[in-house]
């Protein structure tokens, strides 16, 4: 048996830095967004065989019934090439297929040996000369779709805990672009059937009763699937934001675990000048600053995401003065709109009593105005916030309004999606209007919407009754 050749040495901080930097790029890509399966994967592989070396890495993911894994993706650094359709089938694989479905990973070192790849070692492994394999199981929710694999080639390597948490991050993105894919589906379908019936009652009024029902049936079984869709997108997209500063810590955590080991060891052979021990201190030091901000980002997404899931009991319900609650929620946003260079001019009737909650009503003020000075006032110094209301035929009219940059039409109908943001990787975790639609909406059983010019600012416009409903309202945009 030929011996394995000795693996290359690598510099875990510099792996580390490679790393984030895939991360970066693929979680930054207009391709996550757009639901674009294909080209993501095709972005992933060729990133991270390019930077990281390694040899083959490839997309799998599982057609309809989970019974073939079917390769969206295949790089092969050497040759610099892409290539997709090879099919693993359960039937053929059964064994290999169950630690797929019950591991989050699949680490094998020698995976000529190990038994949870055992199965692919005649078809597989020997043609393609792989001596090391790693598979990152993908699933949104509980739901197994595929998996994202590192495999190096006539070299010997042993996988360590970074690489299998970068991995894991590549695996979060790609759930995401399928749960989209997924969102967007549902929706063509949707607008498909009700194109239909626009059709049949045209054209067919003799059947119109009939197969309005049986197509009212079908756009209530499309939107109980679109509702699940948001749902893996949420769930996709809540695992994504945390695991990417976690991830991070963990990786600059596993460097320093390195770093301190190898210092240790210079330290007892007496090899350690006090220019190397003054070095490792620096980066001690400058590491777990990092550690520390991605730990700190982490806990401010748990708090974010708490607000988005609304629990209603936890509300108080109280009669209180519209004008009250709203001059208090503007005096405290004075610091922040001061250092954004912006004013505040607030409009409000006397007089107006509201039974409903003061608390959330100041969490939607409050986000509407920080979303003028985050958005509209971005790279500018300057500008106009005037918060209005009046009361018609028992309801509240309530408008907070900017003379800002506007939203791009593009975009205006996604607005209030959850963890829809354009400051991807700048702090951004898009959840503050999803919060506000969802108070706005289920809370206060009232209405909300967007009027904007891009260039001349925006108008949030939200009209709620002056006694909010006893029962949680139906989520309508």
């Amino acid at each position: 048996m030929a011996k394995m050749p000795t693996p290359l040495p690598v510099d875990p901080l510099a792996r580390a830095r490679l790393q984030q930097r895939v991360v970066s790029m693929v979680s930054s890509s207009a391709l996550v967004h757009s639901g674009d399966v294909d080209g993501l994967a095709r972005l992933l592989t060729d990133a991270v065989g390019r930077l990281l070396d390694i040899e083959r890495v490839g997309v799998w993911l599982f057609n309809e019934s989970k019974d073939e894994l079917v390769c969206r993706d295949l790089f092969v650094l050497s040759r610099g090439s892409h290539e997709a359709g090879a099919v693993l089938r359960r039937a053929e694989f059964a064994e290999e297929f169950h630690y797929l479905v019950n591991e989050k990973y699949v680490d094998a070192h020698d995976p000529l040996t190990d038994p949870r790849t055992r199965g692919y070692v005649e078809g597989y492994l020997k043609p393609n000369r792989i001596t090391a394999m790693l598979d990152a199981v993908v699933r949104i929710g509980e739901e197994l779709i595929g998996t994202v694999c590192f495999e190096h080639v006539d070299r010997a390597h042993r996988w360590q805990d970074d690489e299998i948490v970068f991995a894991s991050q590549l695996g979060d993105q790609l759930a995401l672009t399928v749960s989209i894919a997924r969102q967007r589906n549902v929706a063509a379908q949707l607008r498909l059937r009700e194109a239909e019936l626009c059709e049949l009652n045209a054209t067919l009024e003799q059947r119109v009763e009939e197969r309005t029902e049986s197509l009212h049936r079908t756009r209530v079984a499309l939107m109980q699937a679109e509702e699940l869709a948001a749902l893996g997108r949420m769930v996709a997209g809540v695992a994504h934001e945390l695991n990417t500063p976690v991830g991070n810590a963990l990786l600059i955590a596993t460097t320093l675990r390195e770093r301190t080991r190898e210092a240790a060891s210079m330290l007892e052979m007496g090899t350690l000048s006090r220019s190397g021990l003054a070095a490792h201190f620096s980066e001690t030091v400058e590491q777990s600053a990092l550690v520390e901000h991605s730990l700190a980002r982490a806990a401010a997404l748990v708090d974010n995401f708490k607000q988005l899931a609304l629990d209603q009991a936890s509300q108080v319900r109280r009669r209180f003065d519209l004008r009250e609650v709203v001059l208090q929620t503007t005096s405290a946003l004075g610091p922040r709109l001061r250092r954004a260079g912006a004013t505040l001019e607030v409009e409000l009737p006397e007089g107006v009593i509201v039974d409903a909650y003061p608390g959330p009503l100041e969490q939607v003020i409050d986000n509407l105005v920080m979303n003028a000075l985050v958005h509209g006032f971005a790279e500018r110094t300057g500008g106009t916030v005037r918060v209005g209301a009046r009361v018609v035929d028992a309801e509240v009219h309530l408008s907070v309004a900017d003379d800002g940059h506007g939203v791009p039409l593009e975009i205006q109908s996604r607005i209030f999606d959850p963890f829809f943001t354009t400051r991807l990787g700048r702090g951004g975790s898009g959840i503050g209007l999803a919060t506000v639609h969802g108070i706005v909406t289920r809370l206060f059983g009232g209405r909300i919407a967007l009027s904007s010019v891009p260039g001349e600012g925006a108008r949030f416009d939200i009209v709620f009754p002056s006694a909010a409903p006893e029962g949680p309202a139906r989520d309508a945009r």
